[in-house]
This record gives C-alpha cells, structure tokens and sequence, in this order.
C-alpha cells in the first residue's frame, strides 16, 4: 500500500480516510503537490474509508394480546402486518448495542503518465473522472445472461480494493455496474449552518443535466458481497434464526440473516431452484437488493432498500465440470421477472455434469423477503421474512419479522427503542392436494384442498419462548396471550376443507410454523404428534359430515361419511416438498350414525384408515376402509334386537359395502366371517344364554354378518338405518348350563330393523321398527322341561305395544323329563297354539308376558279321577337381558284341583316356573284321606283321617336353591247327643324340613271343644320341637349382612 491520508473538516464534519494504491505524492512542483502513478500501465486506485456506517442495538420483544379468533371467517383479510398493542414498558436504562466496521469506496484511477490528481480537499473529492472499483460479483448485471451467470465467480471476501459498505451491520454491500456518488467538495451552509457532508449513491444516467437518483421505480441494484462469520463451504439451515448477536442479545438481524442475503444476491453456484411440483431442477439466478437509497457520512449511512427471493436449495455432491457446450444444454423460458435458465432434458443425456446443478438438492434457504430503513447508523425500520410451512395442513407460509423504532415514555422521557414482534403470514391460502405427493396414492388424506381463511395472525409469542419446539429446531407452535388470564393459548386458525365427495366444511385449530431447511424436522414432526397427549393438534369440527373414502357410486348407502367431531393430522415426512412433509389423517373422532340410531345415545369413537385400504384402496373383500381405534361396543336390548337374540358387538372396523364390521380386522377386509371373533364368547348370545357363535357356522360376512347401512332421504332431511340380519344356522354344541337350544334343519333366524330420524331445528324422536323371528327350535329347560316351538316372533314399533307372535309344534309342544317325568302324562291334555298375542297379554316397562288360564275337562290318569283342574302356562320375556321365562302350572294353591280313588278322595296344585338359568321355583302339594259318618237319630257322630305333603323350591338371590319339604297327619271325630252335649277333638301333627337352614320343626297340636246346652268350653294344647345345625339359628354371617351392622358391631368392643 502507499501514500496515506486523512480528511478532516469540522465545518461540516467531514471525515475521510485517504489511501492511495500505486499513487505517490509528487512535490517537485511544492505549490501545486499532486498524486501520479508510481509504476505507469500498473493498477492505481484511491481508496476513502469511512468511519462505521452500522450500530446494531438491542431490540425489546413484543407479543400481541390480541384474543384469537372464535373460528367464524374474518370479515376482512389482509397480508399487512396487524397492529400491535401499546409497547410494554422496558427499562430506562442504555440498551446494549455494538458499531460496525468502517466502509470504503474504492476508485480506479488511470496510470499513464499523464496522470496528475491535484493534491487539495476538492480535487481529492471530486471522483468523477474515476471509474467506480468493484467486486466481480458485484459487476454481473442484475438480470445477467446464461454466459454472464456461469462465468460470474463463487463468493469470496472482497479485496481491499473492492469497493465495501458495511450497512447494516456486518453485511457488506456492493453497487453495481453504472453505480457514481454525488456529493459535496466544499461545504454546504444555510443561514449559518452547514449539512453534514454526505455522499449518495446515483447512477451514471443523466436527466436533466443531473444524475439519476435511485427510487422506488427505478431502484439501483445492490448485491451482498460477504456477511460476518460466512463460510461458501457452509449449509445455512433455519436453526439459528432466532439466536442472538453477540454482545447484544436480541436484534434486528440474525446472523444467518446476514449469511442468506448473500447467498441469495451473490451464489451463482451453489444453490439450485427445485419446483416443489415437478421436482424439475433448474439454476438459481441470485438477484441483487432493489435500493431506494443510499447515503453514507461521518455519523452513519442512510438506507432504503428491499429484496425479494424464491429461496432455493443448496447443491450437494457437486461433480468435476468437464467441458460442455451451455447453448446445447441450456435454454431460456420467461419465467416473469425471475428469468430463470430451464435445462434441456434431452441435452443432459449427453452433458450429466451441468455446472452449477450437479449433485442432489440439500436444505433450502428461508429467508424471502428483506426490507430495510436506517436513518444516520441506526435501524429504523427492518422486516425479514421466512418461508416454511404450517405443519398439519402444509400450507405455505411465512414468518415476518418486524424491528421498528418506536418512541415511548421512560420516567417522562421520550426514548426511541427498538421493538420487535413477529406474526405469520398465510402466502397460499387454498392448497390443492392432488398436486402433492399425499401417501399411497392420495388415499391417506381424505380431503381434496384446504383453504385457510385466516390469512394473518396477530403478533405471536416469542417463537424462541414457550412455543418453541427446543432441541435446536426452529419449529414453533403459533401462540398468542390470552388478554382474560395473561396466560399463552394457541393461535386458533379457521379453515374450510373440501373432502372426497365434496363436502365443504369448517374447521379450527392450531398449526405449528415449521421454518424451510429446518434441520431438526424430526424434533419437530415428534412435537408436533405428541404435544397436548396428541391432542394439541386436533382440528375441532363440530358434528359436520366429513367423507373418509370414495363411496359407492352404485349404492345409496353412504358407509364412508361420518358426523365428525375432531380431525388429527399428522405430518408424514416427504423428500418431494421444500418443508420436508405432507399431511396425512391421523385419527378423527366420529360419530357413526347406524349405531347411534340403534343405541339411541350419541356416541364418539375413534378410527383411523385401514393399512390395507392404504396400500391398495378397495380391491377385493369387503371394503374395509377405517379401523376403530378402540373396538366400540353395541350392546342390544333384547327390544332393540327383535326379542329373541342380543347380536352385542364389538366393532372394529368399517366397510363401504356392509357398514361397522366386528370381528379380526384381517378377516373382515377380505370378506370372511369367524363367529368366534365376531361373536366373543358371553357377548353376544341367543335368548340371553345361547352364545351365538355355538350356532353361526364360518363363512362370508355378506352371508352371516350383522349389516348396518344408513342412508339419508328426502335431499337429507331424513337419515334411515337400517339393520339386517339372517344368518345360516349351524348345529350347536349343547351349552354347559341349564338350557338347552337344539336347531332343526329348517330352522331360520331373522332380524331386521328400521330407524327413521327427521333433521330438523327441533328434535324430534326417531321412528323405529324391529322385528325378530325364529322359527322350528326347541328348548330344554333344565332338564326337566322340553318346549318345542313353530315359531317365536317378536314386532316392537315406538308409538305401539310389542306384538309377541310365539306357536307351540302342534304334535310335540311341551314335554316333562327326568324329576317331572311322572306328571308327564298331562302334556297330552295341552291344545296347539296355546301362546300368543291374546288376551292375557300383559306388558310393562320392564318385560312382556303372554300366556292363558284355561279349564280342562275332568281327566282320567290312570286309576285317578281329576276334576277342577286348570292349566296356566306362560311365556315372560324381560327387555334387557332377553332371557325367557316359563310359567307352568296344573291349578292353583287357592283353587286346587279334586282327586278322587274309589271311596278315598283328595286335591292339590303344582307350579313350575324355569328360566335360562334353570329352576327359579317349584311348589307342589297333594292331600288325600278318608271320612267316615254315624247318625243314630239319638246320636250321631263322625271321624276322619286326612294325610298330605307339600314341597317347594326357590332360587335366593345368590342363585342357589332352596327346598322346604312339609307333611302332616290330621285325625279327629266328634259325637253329639240329642243336640244338647255334643264333643269334638281335633288332632294335628305336621313335620318340616327348610333347607335354607338346615332346620327340621315339628308341631303337636291338640284341640278339645265341649257344648252343654248354651255353654261351651275349648282347650288347645300345643308342642312345638326344631331339630338341625346349631338349633337352626342364624349364622354370624347372616346377622351382620351390611358394613354398617359390621361397624356397629366392632365399635362395641372398640
């Protein structure tokens, strides 16, 4: 380096340094000293350095308090910035702030030897006969040719004899091509007052005699040529972007910031551009900084510029460049004003090695926007966006990071700080899926195009606070403060999602901004699934109809579309997308209408796409298109299931062909029906104790499976459901209990039903019909009983009391086995069709019950004569478990029936009652003796002897059973003398036995009555003796039968 000097001129505060490059100082002529060339022919430049031009100070940052919205549309979008609250006080101390390296403009001088640059303030001022010196980079024009783009260099630092600017801070800019300064020699004063001397930036063009300033629609081209800790080598990510300066803290600029501004206006070579559709590769074109103004001066510069970019990828693996021919390879489409250079496909056949885009595409940039306003060193206006993506619906979006100076009040002080807020920006509202590379074909997002209707948010929380993602990524939830508690709620965005059958509907939820080249994006799409237990990224829905895979064009059933609460996305990582994913339902909880409308109740599950559904779509089987997360349980009334069979299922999946399917999911998408995993053992059971899938043989589920279908009606006013079930029936395996159900090879098993709901504004209870019929089975009760039925048919519509249809076999109906076997000879004695829908039909809210009462003729059993005997018989049928109970008896305990053998004659009754679970009672007693009579006119007498038995059976509430046998002999006589003295004695003996106490009683009772005329006198004698365990006294078990008798028990002795 040579001569040096430095400017000072207080007048107007000028303040240059002066360094001169292959130029002495001449003093042969010491009046007129002057600057020559010291080698002639070689380079010469005058280089003036200026004091820092950049102070970079602490920025204070704000978040809005702005509530989110309630999920209606906005009135009014907008992509300007939002207003921010009133600025939160900040202390009213100096805030930590750092000043930049100085700047310098370097000049080419001509080095023949007829230079001479007069050595005064003015002539050393006057830079108009020198040409501008700049960088190569900066040379290449802002819209450059093929050749001019491959031939411009890859970024280095500037030589000191490249013209540098360092404003903003530590970002070093360079004009370009065409660039001058103008600026005053002499000092400019008005009214005693001088300018501060300045220097601004125009161009060589000349209007009106005067250069032409930069503006808004003719700004001057500015490329950044090198940034503070910049390394070409190096891959900028999006993890630094919200780190601080050092020694500052929070500021305006991140130094990554820095670093991609100037890949963004210098790297010819380094990035390529990827359209995220086609993935089709095509070279980056940097494009320089639109600058409005630009002023340098002793206290700072001023600056008004702006720069827009597609941010590209960096090139990774770039090979050697052998020799090609760029005309041959490449070729120019208008692409608006980017003007980007397309490769020929077919010319790289022959030139694989293109320079410039060898290599696959790496992490790209973010940053695509840049404003900047400084004012005399000091940022007033700064907004740096950054691409990314809203993580769950993969709309396209932007961070805007906006650091303004704005005045406030500090102890009655006007203090100018730097306040920053950030807020994001929706830059595609409505994104069109089947332009995405959606997983399997498109078949795992169920929506055609989202279009988000919140475009802008309010300022959001610091995304490096609590909504960060941590672990070094840059991912963030967006959150706001919550102006009733203070406390950070997620942004609720508002959105309208278009499904397969075209159903539009509304949704809100929170989104995460995953930032473009975010590093960490498995950290990330981690938060992003788990935060909230997985909940945090539900998308709430309302109840609206959502459709979850194509329906069935030919088919009025629509199985696909549900009533849907909430939607779960999830983000599935994707090479093929410049954020690195693509969304892919998850789970939704929904609302599946055919077992609502069965069950009456609203019920929310949750399901999830099948994986065979996934990988080929509906080929074959049944199908199955969702899995029910957690297998969603139906369980019948014996109402709700047409009387007979409780088909209780577990759900686990859903069909577009046959709706809710139960059962192994495997088996059910490719059509085959186990009865073993559709019908669990003790789930689902024939009149409440006949496990179904003893009597469903395996086969198809077209064949043997429940079906559930809902339609709507009437342009959707109406949703019907239906229900229809007929299975094949195979043999059962008699079942280890106390009924027995045996199937003929006629038999059949029927259940339909139909549920009509109106949609309307006022609720309006569902019209229903059920219908269940079995026909041509037999049940054997305990082994005591055999009932053979025609028929059972059951009908129960809301408004209408349950028709019961049940027809004995005419030939065989009911038949007395084993203990019972000796009154089976009164079976013959029953007429056909005796049940029905009759008269004794009695029905409550509980059960239904029909049977008859009838008289039968006197009979003849053998030596026995029977008359006033009555058959009562049956058939209870409660509504919630569907076990039947049968009620048999041959007359009654008030009205027995009359025996009679030769001169010997009797009565009694008998009554059985069986249900499901065996014998639920029993009573039985029969009394037979002799009398005998004398009258002798004078006197007359008579004496009688009369023995009986009587046995009952209860079930107690543990379902045990419990026999009590009784038997007694009664004799007596009584003689009456001329109807004045008559005596009468009575004699009673009676023995029973309770086997609930394990207590044998007897009783002795003896009655004498004695008449004389009009007095009479009467004694009764009685003896009473119990015999058993432990006197048949309670046990301590019986006595204290609750806690609260246990607690008064203890606490005597406490």
């Amino acid at each position: 380096m040579g001569h040096r000097v430095r400017i000072v001129r207080p007048d107007d505060l000028l303040n240059l340094e002066i360094e001169c490059v292959n130029l002495r100082l001449d003093l042969a002529n010491v009046a007129n000293p002057a600057l020559v060339p010291e080698t002639v022919g070689d380079p010469a430049f005058l280089i003036y350095t200026f004091p820092p031009q950049a102070i970079a100070e602490q920025a204070y940052f704000e978040s809005s308090t702005v509530p989110p919205p309630t999920g209606e549309p906005p009135l009014a979008r907008t992509p300007h910035p939002p207003e921010v609250d009133d600025v939160k006080p900040v202390p009213g101390v100096a805030v930590h702030a750092r000043i930049g390296g100085p700047s310098r403009l370097v000049f080419r001088v001509p080095s023949d030897a007829s230079t001479r640059i007069p050595y005064a303030i003015e002539s050393l001022l006057d830079w108009s006969g020198f040409e501008l010196s700049i960088s190569p980079l900066a040379a290449v024009p802002a819209k450059p040719t093929a050749e001019e783009a491959i031939a411009a260099p890859a970024i280095t630092q500037p030589e000191p004899t490249h013209t540098v600017i360092e404003l903003p801070y530590h970002l070093q800019l360079s004009p370009g091509v065409g660039a001058a300064w103008r600026h005053a020699r002499t000092p400019v004063s008005h009214g005693g007052w001088s300018e501060l001397w300045h220097a601004r930036l125009v161009t060589r063009a000349i209007e009106n005699g005067e250069p032409v300033e930069p503006s808004i629609d003719a700004p001057a081209p500015l490329r950044a040529l090198w940034a503070e800790g910049f390394d070409p080598a190096e891959t900028l990510t999006a993890n630094d972007l919200f780190a601080g300066e050092p020694g500052i803290g929070r500021a305006a600029m991140a130094a990554v910031d820095r670093k991609q501004i100037v890949a963004l206006t210098s790297a010819f070579h380094d990035y390529i551009s990827v359209d995220e559709r086609s993935s089709e590769q095509s070279t980056f074109e940097p494009t320089p900084i639109q600058c409005e103004r630009l002023m340098l001066s002793p206290l700072g510069g001023w600056l008004k510029s702006h720069g827009e970019w597609d941010p590209p990828c960096r090139r990774l693996g770039r090979a050697a460049d052998p020799p090609f021919d760029w005309q041959t390879v490449f070729r120019r489409e208008p692409v608006e004003a980017e003007h980007a250079m397309r490769i020929d496909p077919q010319a790289l056949k022959d030139h694989p090695f293109v320079p410039g885009l060898g290599g696959e595409p790496g992490p790209p940039l973010n940053l695509s926007q840049w404003v900047h306003v400084a004012s005399q060193g000091r940022d007033h206006y700064v907004r740096v966006v950054y691409d990314g993506c809203l993580c769950g619906t993969d709309h396209p979006a932007s961070l805007v990071k906006v650091t303004e100076r704005r005045f406030c009040d500090v102890n009655g002080t006007a203090v100018a700080y730097l306040v920053q807020y950030m807020y994001v920006v929706v830059r595609q509202p409505e994104v069109d899926y089947s332009t995405r590379p959606i997983a399997h074909d498109g078949r795992s997002l169920p929506f055609t195009r989202i279009r988000l209707t919140t475009t802008v948010t309010p300022p959001i929380d610091d995304p490096a606070g609590a909504s960060a993602v941590g672990g070094g990524s840059s991912s963030f939830w967006v959150m706001v403060t919550d102006p009733a508690t203070g406390k950070l709620v997620d942004f609720v965005f508002h959105g309208v999602a278009t499904d397969l059958a075209g159903h539009r509907w509304n949704f809100t939820g929170p989104l995460m901004f995953v930032p473009s080249g975010e590093q960490h994006l498995d950290l990330a799409l981690a938060a992003y699934f788990n935060d909230g237990g997985g909940r945090r990224r539900a998308f709430s829905v309302s109840g609206q109809m959502v459709t979850y895979a194509a329906p069935d064009p030919t088919s009025a059933a629509d199985n696909t579309t549900f009533a849907t609460e909430a939607i779960l996305l999830a983000a599935s990582p994707s090479a093929q997308t410049s954020c690195g994913f693509v969304p892919a339902l998850d789970t939704a909880d929904v609302r599946i209408p055919a077992v609502e409308q069965l069950l009456g109740v609203n019920t929310v599950t949750s399901i999830a796409l099948n994986q065979s559904f996934l990988d080929t779509g509906f080929v074959g089987g049944t199908g199955v298109f969702a899995d029910i997360r957690s297998g969603l349980g139906i369980k019948f009334d014996a109402s709700q299931a047409g009387g007979i069979a409780t088909p209780n299922l577990n759900l686990s999946c859903l069909s577009r062909d046959h709706g809710p399917l139960a059962g192994d999911i495997g088996k059910a998408a490719a059509g085959a029906f186990d009865p073993g995993e559709f019908f669990p053992k003790g789930t689902a059971q024939l009149f409440g104790v006949v496990d179904l899938l003893d009597l469903l043989p395996a086969g198809t589920i077209a064949d043997n499976a429940p079906k559930l279908v809902t339609v709507r009606e009437n342009g959707g006013k109406k949703i019907v459901t239906t229900i229809d079930w007929q299975p094949a029936m195979g043999n059962p395996d008699p079942p280890a209990g106390p009924l027995t159900f045996h199937r003929e090879p006629d038999s059949t098993l029927i259940i339909t039903g139909r549920i009509e709901q109106i949609v309307g504004t006022s609720p309006t209870p569902p019209a229903t019909r059920m219908h269940g019929e079995l026909t041509n089975f037999s049940i054997e009760f305990a082994e005591v009983v055999h009932i053979g039925f025609a028929a059972f048919d059951f009908t129960s519509e809301n408004g209408r009391k349950p028709s019961i249809d049940v027809r004995l076999k005419p030939d065989d109906p009911i038949a007395f086995l084993g203990a019972l076997a000796f009154i089976d000879e009164l079976r013959k004695h029953i007429p056909p069709g005796l049940f029905g829908d009759g008269p004794s039909l009695d029905i409550n809210a509980t059960r239904i019950r029909a049977g008859f009462g009838i008289a039968l003729p006197p009979l003849s059993v053998a030596v026995f004569a029977l008359r006033n005997v009555s058959l009562n018989t049956a058939l209870e049928l409660p509504f919630s478990s569907g076990q039947p109970a049968l009620d048999f008896g041959f007359s009654e305990r008030h009205h027995p029936f009359q025996l009679a053998v030769a001169l010997l004659g009797g009565g009694g009754f008998f009554h059985l009652q069986v249900d499901t679970a065996g014998i639920r009672q029993l009573e039985a007693a029969l009394e037979f003796g002799a009398v005998a009579a004398l009258d002798l006119f004078v006197a007359s007498g008579s004496v009688h002897i009369m023995a009986g038995i009587y046995f009952a059976m209860n079930r107690n509430a543990h379902g045990d059973l419990a026999a009590m046998l009784s038997g007694y002999l009664r004799c007596g006589g009584e003689l009456s003398v001329l109807g004045i003295i008559s005596i009468s004695v009575e004699f009673n003996l009676s023995f029973t036995y309770d086997d609930g106490t394990k207590k044998a009683s007897g009783r002795a009772t003896l009655s004498v009555e004695v008449e004389i005329a009009f007095f009479s006198k009467s004694i009764e004698l009685t003896v009473e003796r119990s015999f058993g365990r432990d006197g048949g006294d309670p046990t301590f078990e019986q006595l204290v039968e609750t806690p609260a008798v246990w607690g008064e028990y203890a606490g005597a002795f406490a």
